[in-house]
């Protein structure tokens, strides 16, 4: 079978570092132990995914000045901004900052959208990057038209919604197919059992559960989406590791827009440094937060996950150089899918 790419030297495959060769073949991808003396030399890793983004908001230049619940809870600065702004303006934002994700190595953004129907619209059609788009209905009337054209329904948190009204949004997403997620616990610790008693396919945040709750959410399987850099803007400075430690499967997202620029190598070389005042968390497992792991749920929800890789050419990169500076070497990406490459 003829290789359409073949690059040797140090490959990120299945969640670690190795020595050999990755051939991409018309067929999909095939790694061997054996180094090839045919072909390109360098390092490849999957692209990043970043498991969590608010990118409607994109398009505030206004400093938010308050606390978690005066920017982003009901009534608060965001929704404000939202409501005065016009479609425009934040499609304009929206398309900014999706360009920019795939100028920095990513290649699926999965999405919080406010806005009901509308703010799924926003979105534009094409793109360089997969957005997986997960709307907030506006009452139970809108539930199923989000459904039509997205991923599946989220709300904020179970402290911001109707009980009833949660419940039956992660009914309807179940029913169709669908995902349905939240956040929990971000500013102050809410009911977890309640929150599981919903289903959720993944949550965001957790940085206020207890080790109990922790232990029940991994029990479940159900994955946790860390936003570090928010946090810290937030005055949240959790130890990471140690959610890991209660077993956890742990995904990196950037979280808002205007708060965070959703750049996956400013973030994990951020966790990285963060966790070494804290407890080190390894840079292969940072890597494996934003490709195989990610990867690999999506998938078993129905995601369908670009194969798409980032090739350092002439160079072998180890986890921790990746980590703390990935955005200092040149690099290709290879869009395996369509055989596209592009430098940046």
């Amino acid at each position: 079978m003829n290789a359409l790419i073949t690059i040797s030297g140090n490959i990120f495959i299945d969640g670690r570092m190795r020595k050999g060769t990755l051939r991409l073949t018309e067929y999909g991808a095939e790694y061997s132990t054996e180094l090839s003396s045919n072909g390109l030399y360098g390092t490849v890793i999957p692209a990043l995914i970043n498991s969590h983004t608010h990118i409607g908001d994109s398009f505030v230049d206004t400093e938010p000045v308050g606390d978690i619940a005066e920017v982003f809870g009901p009534g608060g600065f965001k929704e404000r901004m939202l409501k005065s702004s016009h479609p425009m303006e934040r499609r304009k934002g929206i398309s900014l900052f999706l360009r920019h994700m795939a100028l920095t190595g990513t290649s699926v953004n999965v999405d919080f959208r406010e806005g009901g129907v509308e703010g799924i619209k926003d979105v534009p059609g094409k793109t360089k990057i997969k957005p997986v788009l997960l709307g907030r209905a506006g009452s139970r009337y809108e539930a199923d038209s989000v459904l039509d054209i997205s991923s599946g329904l989220t709300i904020s948190s179970i402290s911001d919604v109707d009980r009833e009204d949660a419940f039956y949004y992660s009914e309807r997403a179940r029913k169709r197919g669908k995902i349905f997620a939240m956040h929990l616990s971000e500013r102050i610790r809410e009911d977890a059992e309640l929150a599981l008693s919903m289903r959720p396919s993944f949550l965001v945040h957790c940085i206020e559960c207890n080790k109990q709750d922790l232990r029940r959410i991994s029990e479940k399987g159900i994955p946790v989406v860390i936003s570090p850099r928010s946090n810290v803007m937030f005055g949240k400075r959790p130890d990471y590791a140690a959610m890991m430690n209660s077993g956890l499967n742990i995904f990196l997202g950037t979280d808002n827009c205007m708060t965070v620029e959703p750049d996956m190598f400013q973030e994990i070389s951020f966790l990285y440094t963060y966790q070494r005042t804290l407890h080190r968390i390894d840079p292969e497992t940072i890597l494996n937060m934003v490709t195989y792991e990610p990867a690999r749920y999506f998938s078993a929800l129905g995601v369908k996950i670009p194969e798409e890789y980032i090739f350092y050419p002439n160079r072998r990169l180890s986890a921790y150089s990746i980590v703390t500076r990935g955005q200092v070497y040149k690099r290709k990406r290879f869009a395996f899918n369509f055989f596209e490459k592009s430098s940046y």
